[in-house]
């Protein structure tokens, strides 16, 4: 596996360029000598440290390198006319195949997603393996184990973030043979991520360990934190790894309770250090005021009609919006949900060009991050604590316990009511009702959080339109790379529910 081992070697390089600009002379063979690379426990401590800064930026530093926005337009939850970034591609209507070919000009969107989730795994092996040979990172043996938590949490966070985008993957572990590595479905991957998890769960749960604010930037990693993100990614992965709704109905609701009800209890993730190293350009690039600089997205009318139902949930048809409301500008909404001011923001003005469809049109960007975006600065999120509950109560619901997740929804001090400033949800309300109150939450105040969350909420509904890709194959790179037969997914003429979605929002 040649691409497998490249990376191998360059994550190896890449962590040390991150943070020490001393010398490190290693030997240009095939195969290098781990001992010989990391000959103190100094050097060791530096490439670990840096495995989770590697992770974030994978996903929020570049977003022309990954999926985050491309699928959200995809999802109808975001909206962008724009070739940049493969949302035009994705969005368009009808849909199309996905270009998985190695000279599509937006290729990196999934092979180097692809190539840095799989760079992150193997600096996790690295640094596993080191330890298991005798290697130590610290005189302290609890600290040395929560070294092994670590890496355990973010080599499954990573073959889950393969596994929730990918038809299939390779498995690797420590003592994985790269020459006999085969491919194996997502459903397999996303297993194996989640025992990687728990491996990490298990380890906590059993030893006190501290690895300081570095790490995670401003966040202290302890063994109580690191457990608790473990759970509320094993809850992520098993509930967003559905496929279709009826995946979604087959889950085991019960295990995913008892994992949210050990997840996280305040958003995690680092501290913004003002686009330095830890930022989020995800979040500027969806919070952009338009112009004619910088590339921005619009909030879908979808999500404004679910805000504010008298509001049409595809753009006026002949490109000229009228007045919803007497009292309002034309195209603008009005929602009993307090959330529509505070992190939704109105403009007349659409700058998207009318040839390549109006639907594409919106008058309406996402403003709740754009202090983030914009200084780099503050609290940003891997997952939060409100994702992490609203797995609880969609478990109650599915499970058929409506009074809980009715309660829960309801409950005082959580965005529904603290943000949203909305209505209790009756005692008599239906499965049905309750589901859709789940789902609204989801789509309005975890807008642009966690990797693929609003593309994979409406993939395990069946609510991507028809011939989007319910996921993506091995990119073409890759598959030229292991001369391995090119395919793809996509398309209103390949729309069979398997890997190309047949149903839709609409319907």
């Amino acid at each position: 596996m040649k691409f497998l081992t490249n990376i191998f070697k360059y994550s190896i390089l890449l962590s040390f360029m991150l943070t020490s600009c001393e010398k490190l002379e290693v030997e240009n063979t095939d195969s290098p000598d781990r001992l010989k690379l990391f000959e103190n426990t100094r050097d060791l401590r530096i490439f670990a440290d840096n495995i989770y800064i590697t992770y974030w930026q994978s996903l929020h530093a570049a977003p022309y390198l990954n999926l985050q926005i491309a699928t959200l337009t995809a999802a109808d939850q975001l909206t962008a006319s724009w070739y940049t970034f493969g949302c035009y591609d994705l969005s368009i209507e009808p849909r199309i195949p996905w270009n998985n070919s190695p000279n599509y000009e937006y290729r990196d969107l999934t092979y180097a997603f692809y190539s840095n989730m799989y760079t992150v795994i193997y600096m996790c092996n690295t640094v596993i393996k080191l330890l298991n040979e005798g290697k130590n990172i610290s005189p302290d043996p609890n600290i040395q184990k929560g070294y092994y938590a670590m890496c355990y949490f973010l080599r499954g966070a990573s073959l889950g973030n393969i596994g929730l985008t990918f038809d299939k993957a390779q498995i690797v572990t420590e003592y994985s043979d790269l020459a006999s590595l085969k491919f194996q479905p997502y459903n397999v991957v996303i297993d194996s991520a989640i025992a990687s998890l728990q491996k990490a769960i298990d380890i906590c749960d059993s030893v006190t360990f501290n690895l300081g604010n570095n790490i995670v930037n401003g966040i202290n990693l302890d063994n109580t934190l690191l457990s608790r993100v473990c759970h509320s990614y094993i809850a992520r992965f098993m509930v967003l790894g559905s496929r279709t709704k009826a995946e979604n109905s087959a889950v085991d609701w019960q295990t995913v309770l008892n994992h949210a009800k050990k997840g996280v209890t305040a958003d995690f993730g680092p501290q913004g250090d003002g686009h330095n190293r830890w930022f989020d350009e995800i979040a500027r690039f969806v919070t952009n005021k338009d112009n004619t600089q910088l590339f921005f997205a619009k909030v879908d009318n979808r999500l404004i009609h679910l805000l504010d139902p008298s509001y049409p949930a595809r753009y006026w048809k002949n490109g000229h919006p009228v007045k919803v409301h007497p009292d309002k500008r034309v195209g603008e909404a009005s929602s009993i949900d307090a959330r529509l001011a505070t992190d939704f923001e109105y403009s007349s003005a659409i700058r998207f060009y009318p040839e390549r469809g109006t639907y594409h049109f919106s008058h309406y960007r996402y403003k709740r991050w754009e202090s983030i975006g914009s200084t780099g600065t503050g609290q940003m999120i891997d997952i939060s604590r409100y994702e992490n509950i609203l797995y609880a109560i969609e478990a109650y619901a599915m499970m058929g316990d409506l009074t809980n997740a009715i309660n829960l929804l309801n409950f005082p001090f959580y965005p529904r009511k603290t943000r949203g400033q909305l209505p209790d949800i009756p005692a008599s309300a239906d499965r049905r009702t309750v589901l859709d109150a789940i789902f609204y939450e989801r789509e309005i105040d975890l807008l642009g959080q966690g990797y693929l969350t609003g593309f994979c909420d409406m993939r395990r509904r069946d609510m991507l339109q028809k011939g989007t890709p319910l996921h993506f194959p091995i990119p073409g790179n890759e598959l030229q790379t292991l001369s391995m037969e090119y395919y793809t997914f996509g398309g209103d003429e390949n729309a069979d529910g398997i890997n190309t979605s047949n149903g839709g929002w609409e319907q």
